[in-house]
């Protein structure tokens, strides 16, 4: 009985404790909402700039992606790796976008509490 017990014991701590960790090269999440956040501006700007040629609006949002990138000293590749990764794990997904809607918050309230 002794030996069930200790083989179900390290069984639970291997499963607990492996695959929690994240991978080398993805970004943690104060990077990554601070990039998604910077890249839904951008999308918003282009589609107000281009709300009935989507064509150049999509060639707008390929340019401020790049800049976005550029501005967090990223590639694209290792952000959609990254953002690949929070899609196969949920609860870091959901984390990421309490995250993102957490600090979005914070930006608006820091916009309308400036004096004029």
């Amino acid at each position: 009985m002794k030996k069930y017990v200790a083989f179900t014991c390290i069984i639970l701590l291997t499963a607990c404790s492996s695959g929690n960790e994240m991978p080398k090269g993805v970004l943690p999440v104060g990077t990554m909402k601070t990039v998604i956040w910077d890249l839904s501006l951008a999308d918003a700007m282009a589609s107000q700039k281009y709300t009935l040629h989507k064509d150049s609006q999509r060639m707008m949002v390929t340019g401020l992606y790049s800049k976005v990138f550029s501005l967090h000293k990223i590639d694209k590749a290792t952000f959609y790796k990254s953002f690949a990764y929070y899609e196969a794990h949920p609860t870091a997904l959901q984390t990421l976008f309490d995250s993102v809607n957490a600090y979005g918050s914070r930006q608006k309230v820091k916009v309308y509490q400036k004096p004029m």
